[in-house]
């Protein structure tokens, strides 16, 4: 039996607040005076998530010829917007990213997935465009509409992976459970959350590209870039089937005679120089 949106809304009553950090981040650097001194003032509260960033911030993925030792150097080096986008990402795997007890699915490979996802949309929009910072965020959030409904509603959630495992798409699944998708879901979160408008299109819109009124070119980088990690095996989603790329978001970025192979090695490459800095290399890997 389908459940109603605010159905799915009073199941998920325990969803957290956004940290009081990351407010007070997206209320720092809405102000057109922002600066670097500003960001690592919020951010150096924080001791766990600073030594996250450096991390993730001195990873091979930027290439920095020299290492930086504090979040306002990381901010004059990459810029606001890009550490502003990883501490985002951080947060959200923190509070998001414990495994549960009777989890439907593989929750270290499902970030693995998000964070393929995200390392492929950003390579596959700088193709054409300039920074694809806020695509490697969108992409590391594109599926925590999955995340959500594993952890707050798992029976229901067991129940579209039955329903998805008889050979049914995961979204045709969600939809027959549950009415709505988990990109409905993720979007749930972006309001609640307050995600800048780009952000939230490329969680509600990655399966759905031409629905979005917002963001075009950003969310089908994250549409390109999803099915690319999965058929790289950049982690493991639960969805079993590498879905076809809608061909308006292909050809905003390939022509006839690009080297994709090159890309796709480029990607894997740069995947595996960042998964470290996360925490996500597997223990075996």
């Amino acid at each position: 039996m389908q459940k109603s949106l605010q159905a799915i809304i009073d199941s998920m009553s325990d969803l957290p607040s956004m940290p009081d950090i990351l407010e007070e981040l997206f209320r720092v650097t809405n102000k057109p005076t922002c600066s670097s001194k500003d960001v690592a003032r919020v951010l150096e509260k924080d001791q766990g998530l600073t030594a996250k960033l450096l991390r993730v911030a001195n990873s091979p993925f930027y290439g920095l010829s020299r290492k930086v030792d504090t979040v306002e150097r990381a901010c004059t080096v990459l810029g606001l917007n890009s550490v502003k986008n990883m501490a985002l990402s951080v947060t959200i795997m923190d509070v998001f990213g414990s495994v549960g007890a009777r989890s439907s699915f593989d929750v270290v490979e499902m970030w693995r997935h998000n964070l393929g996802c995200a390392v492929a949309a950003k390579t596959v929009f700088e193709t054409r465009f300039k920074s694809g910072d806020d695509v490697f965020v969108g992409g590391i959030l594109h599926d925590i509409g999955k995340i959500i409904l594993d952890t707050y509603m798992q029976d229901e959630y067991f129940d579209v992976m039955k329903v998805h495992n008889s050979g049914v798409t995961l979204l045709d699944s969600e939809i027959r459970v549950l009415g709505r998708t988990h990109a409905a879901v993720g979007r749930i979160l972006a309001r609640r959350w307050r995600f800048p408008e780009n952000v939230e299109a490329m969680i509600a819109f990655h399966h759905r590209p031409k629905d979005t009124k917002v963001a075009i070119e950003q969310v089908s980088a994250v549409h390109v870039g999803n099915e690319i990690a999965k058929a790289l095996m950049l982690g493991r989603s639960n969805e079993m089937l590498v879905m076809p790329i809608d061909k308006s978001c292909w050809d905003m970025f390939f022509n006839s005679g690009d080297d994709l192979v090159q890309l796709l090695l480029r990607i894997q490459e740069e995947f595996s120089q960042i998964e470290d800095a996360y925490g996500l290399r597997p223990k075996n890997g």
